[in-house]
């Protein structure tokens, strides 16, 4: 199909359309994020300019408006989005365990329902993405600050069955004591 010269400039004309509705959004977003990030007091701004930050592509920049965030209050989608970093950095960089480890300890330590449950879906959703060890990790931190979780155990031991780990010395003794715990075990 040949196109027109007509059809050619009203192609440039809604590309034209496009760019300039970008560059507003930019500019938008710009002017949101020197706002926010010049609020330091402020949670909630925190939290919005680490999500912005965070779409440029800049998690270090981005994890220090959230942890900012978390320093100010409970906030519970910022401890949320420096969970989901570090599980991403846990993928890319195995050695980085124990600080995504202290993450998650620091997100749980305040005992925050929500929180927790958040953490928890997290944990499921990467079960079931077959992520069984990064899915353990994120288990067995729920259940160090918050004991009596049987939902968090079940899953604990579900993950611990499938995980390709699950031949391994102690693992099925592991399995089992989860599943007892998840029952009301002491």
């Amino acid at each position: 199909m040949t196109k027109t010269l007509e059809d050619i400039e009203q192609q440039g004309a809604q590309l034209q359309t496009a760019l300039s509705s970008l560059l507003q959004e930019h500019t938008t977003l710009e002017s949101i994020l020197n706002y926010c990030s010049s609020q330091e007091q402020n949670a909630e701004c925190m939290y919005i300019a680490g999500k912005i930050t965070a779409s440029k592509q800049d998690e270090t920049k981005a994890l220090e408006y959230y942890q900012k965030a978390t320093g100010l209050e409970d906030h519970v989608q910022s401890w949320y989005e420096i969970v989901n970093i570090m599980i991403q950095r846990q993928r890319e960089n195995p050695d980085s365990i124990e600080y995504t480890k202290w993450s998650l300890y620091k997100a749980l330590e305040s005992k925050n329902p929500e929180i927790t449950q958040q953490v928890f879906q997290l944990g499921q959703k990467l079960h079931n993405e077959t992520e069984y060890i990064l899915a353990e990790i994120v288990f067995t931190e729920i259940v160090k600050q918050t004991p009596n979780h049987t939902e968090t155990w079940r899953n604990l031991a579900l993950t611990i069955k499938e995980s390709p780990t699950n031949q391994e010395p102690g693992r099925q003794e592991y399995a089992r004591y989860c599943e007892y715990k998840a029952n009301g075990g002491k």
